[in-house]
């Protein structure tokens, strides 16, 4: 009832629900903020059977994270709770992941997370859709000067940038225009799960105006883009992904 009725403890009513309906992503929310790491572990083996890694990805550990950082601005959980959440969600990356298959033929693609641990865990998401080798991940340490920098000492094929809160906007499309101005031939993804419906238009068109190729909300569709920018026949790995989604289709 507290949980229900008062803003401060929303979080209760998801950490006590019962109702068998709810959403993967939010029982194993519900089952993090419990402190029960193997029942969420159990719903993640369970999805990975029916979905497979990447449909993990974009079903229950992307919308996992997103609430984690609703509840948290709001203040509704502790900090020591959102630490739990990420921390387990990184954990569960790893575990999910692929093993990387040196390819010698793949172009190069780069991703680059807005400055914020979420936003670098995302990233990790998108690596891990894309499989490990397929991606060269800019650290979450640098500086944005010093990220974009890095990115344009060897212009790659491709940068895949991610960005959660809408907030980030304007660093988003910074990274755009200098992307796009001093590396004319990278293709450039965007990664935006966070955009809601009536945000998406005129941020899609913001960004495709600073220099994006393409904007996205999930892994899935990231992936898609790359393939279609890229060609399939020069990124195996991509293929790869995609076939298995047809496969299972």
């Amino acid at each position: 009832m507290l949980g229900r009725h008062v803003r401060s403890l929303r979080f209760l009513s998801i950490i006590f629900a019962d109702e068998p309906a709810l959403m993967p992503h939010v029982r194993f929310y519900q089952r993090l903020l419990a402190r029960d790491e193997d029942e969420a572990s159990v719903l993640v083996e369970r999805k990975m059977e029916e979905i497979g890694p990447v449909g993990v990805i974009d079903q229950v550990l992307m919308p996992t994270l997103l609430l984690m950082i609703q509840h948290r601005s709001q203040e509704e959980i502790l900090p020591d709770d959102a630490e739990f959440v990420l921390d387990n969600i990184a954990e569960t990356v790893q575990l999910i992941a692929p093993p990387a298959t040196p390819q010698s033929d793949t172009p190069r693609i780069v991703g680059l997370a807005a400055r914020m641990s979420a936003d670098q865990l995302a990233l990790e998401m998108l690596a891990a859709a894309l499989r490990p080798e397929c991606m060269e991940t800019i650290p979450e340490d640098l500086s944005p000067e010093r990220a974009i920098n890095t990115v344009l000492e060897k212009p790659p094929a491709a940068v895949c940038i991610v960005a959660l809160t809408p907030t980030r906007g304007a660093e988003v499309r910074n990274y755009c225009r200098r992307i796009r101005n001093s590396a004319p031939n990278t293709k450039i993804v965007v990664l935006r799960p966070a955009l809601t419906e009536v945000d998406a238009s005129r941020s899609i068109e913001r960004l495709k105006e600073a220099g994006a190729h393409c904007v996205v909300p999930t892994t899935q569709a990231a992936v898609e883009a790359l393939s279609e920018l890229l060609g399939p026949e020069k990124v195996p790995a991509v293929r790869e992904t995609l076939e298995v989604k047809a496969q299972a289709v």
